[in-house]
């Protein structure tokens, strides 16, 4: 494949007209008017579920609205007209939220025998396990109207918290010097600059944005205080005894998974840790930084065109999947791709799914690094389980962050294994490995640091609020624990940087990273054991089942493993160990 690939991605598709679209203005408006007057009431079955049909279809169209903007955000940030738009999607959203909260209570009213005859409505029975959790959820949550209440003041006091912090994160610069010229650098850039072949400019960049932070930081601690006093306030009102309830619901886990997930993480953090050290030995340094671990050790692999990459990706692709390589190709030709690295750009990557039309969007930032490939790749497989999904009905379509992190990771795998497979010297395969080695290492121990972080945080955030130096505390002592005390200096503001902390839609959205990518370590592992051919509508039907299984049952199911116990995630990390033996060899 060789065409000429544009970096900027086409939103008419979705909408014309972006910020200005009146098809959008069209749309919104018209939602708002169903919206508000739908009226949710049990009578029958016939209409119960006339009812449900509407409601996931409104919950579509509506979702296909808050994407577009949430796209355009990334487009133009902090334009106050897409903020305007934010701001109707998020009253649409709580009308849309308090009509699917009387339904919840309206589905409680329908007796047992009459709720399984009318699960095995053949439009009703792939989304059975969405409409269970909303029945069911009647029980551990406050009264009807006390929960209408909540998502009423929500969008004013809770989402709106989330709201500043990405306003604030939107206009924040730092000052920097480069190659002479003073900049103005948005975050974007910054995580750029933190993993930039030279140290002194990794070291100078570290210290600007500590200095830039510790004048903002009272602003984000308000933030992150009250978010968590909102949600502690709410979750003790309805006498849940856990933090974790509410993202363990999300992510359709247990506690016993989430507890021997990370049981293996902490039995092995000094097992991955010698391949930081040995990389800061290939630098030449004497102590390391944090940002040091995702620096270039070679030049080997510095520069991947972003249409190489894309070769790269569909010839991978293609090798295990004709399907995967014809969506990533459909992809790239269809201007659905985001990658152009520019000062107006935020940093991170992630898909947009836009159901409706059978199509996504991918955001990124590249810089031409194997990293960079790999985002790529790692987006390009969400949109690929977006792709896998289409034509179930929207709430099935809705499976949860665990298992949405499984298709990206798979993803990752095929391309950077077999890159490094057929790299024609030691020295290019040891920078990818590094490379693949780096990213795990983030998702694995990075992540288990984030987790520690908010478990720490909100048990003293119970007590009071917790000032931003005791954040930062919090912060260091959680990323030396998960990272075996490797680091001589670590990222106290990471607790700033790391939007994660602030989403009000998805709480504790650290974990599902860390369950995603080892749960597609094992998966991989299966694939080629068993060879692509006989995989692939394996691991279609897999990703197919996961808006309509809990990830146990998805894992029980098509692997035939279970999740709860400790063998499967340790057999994971084990193949992580066996990169980091191959790197530690490679560069003796």
């Amino acid at each position: 494949m060789h065409i000429e690939l544009s970096q900027n991605w086409n939103l008419d598709d979705i909408f014309s007209g972006g910020k200005d679209s009146k098809e959008l203005a069209e749309e919104l408006a018209s939602l708002h008017d169903l919206l508000s007057e739908t009226v949710v009431v049990y009578q029958d079955s016939t209409q119960l579920k006339a009812l449900i049909i509407s409601l996931q279809e409104l919950g579509s169209r509506l979702t296909e609205c808050d994407m577009f903007v949430y796209c355009l955000s990334y487009e133009h940030r902090g334009d106050a007209q897409v903020q305007a738009l934010q701001g109707k999607v998020a009253k649409l959203r709580a009308l849309h939220q308090a009509l699917m909260i009387r339904l919840e209570q309206q589905l409680a009213l329908v007796p047992q025998r009459e709720w399984e005859d009318l699960l095995l409505d053949g439009e009703l029975t792939s989304i059975g396990l969405y409409l269970d959790e909303r029945r069911e959820r009647v029980n551990v949550r406050l009264s009807g109207e006390q929960e209408l209440l909540v998502n009423e003041l929500s969008a004013d006091g809770y989402h709106a918290w989330a709201g500043l912090y990405r306003a604030l994160q939107n206009r924040l610069r730092v000052p920097f010097e480069l190659d002479g010229e003073q900049q103005e650098l948005s975050t974007g850039q910054i995580w750029g600059m933190l993993s930039h072949k030279d140290r002194d400019v990794r070291m100078r960049m570290l210290n600007a944005l500590e200095e830039k932070l510790k004048g903002e930081e009272e602003l984000f601690a308000a933030a992150l205080n009250h978010l968590a006093g909102f949600r502690l306030a709410l979750y003790g009102r309805r006498g849940w005894d856990s933090v974790l309830q509410e993202p363990l619901f999300h992510n359709r886990l247990s506690q016993a998974t989430l507890d021997a997930m990370f049981k293996a993480v902490e039995q092995n953090r000094h097992r991955l840790t010698p391949f930081l050290q040995r990389k800061g030995e290939l630098l030449g340094l004497e102590d390391l930084i944090m940002p040091d671990s995702g620096a270039p050790f070679s030049a080997a692999t510095s520069d991947i065109p972003f249409d190489q990459a894309a070769a790269l990706i569909v010839e991978q692709f293609g090798a295990f999947s004709p399907q995967m390589a014809d969506f990533a190709k459909a992809c790239f030709q269809s201007g659905w791709v985001e990658a152009e690295s520019r000062p107006d750009k935020g940093a991170g990557g992630f898909c947009t799914p836009f159901f409706r039309r059978r199509q996504s969007r991918v955001y990124m930032n590249y810089r031409g690094r194997a990293s960079d490939m790999l985002v790529l790749a790692h987006e390009l497989g969400h949109g690929y389980h977006n792709d896998v999904l289409n034509g179930l009905p929207a709430f099935a379509q809705d499976y949860p962050m665990s298992l949405a992190e499984t298709a990206s990771t798979f993803a990752e795998l095929i391309v950077m294994d077999a890159a490094i497979e057929r790299a024609e010297s030691q020295e290019i395969q040891a920078a990818m490995l590094a490379d693949k080695l780096g990213r795990g290492i983030m998702l694995v121990l990075g992540v288990y640091g984030a987790y520690r972080f908010e478990r720490t945080f909100y048990e003293e955030r119970k007590k009071g609020i917790v000032q931003a130096a005791r954040l930062s505390e919090l912060m260091v002592e959680s990323q030396r624990h998960a990272h075996d005390g490797v680091y001589d200096r670590y990222h106290p503001y990471q607790w700033i940087l790391q939007p994660h902390f602030y989403m009000t839609d998805n709480p504790f959205y650290n974990f599902p990273y860390t369950f995603g990518y080892l749960f597609s370590m094992g998966l991989y592992a299966q694939a080629k054991k068993t060879g692509a051919s006989d995989f692939d509508q394996k691991y279609r039907q897999l990703l197919r089942d996961t808006g309509s299984m809990t990830a146990e049952r998805v894992a029980q199911t098509h692997l035939g493993v279970d999740l709860t116990q400790t063998e499967f995630w340790q057999a994971a990390i084990e193949l992580m160990v066996a990169d980091v033996e191959r790197f530690l060899r490679l560069t003796k």
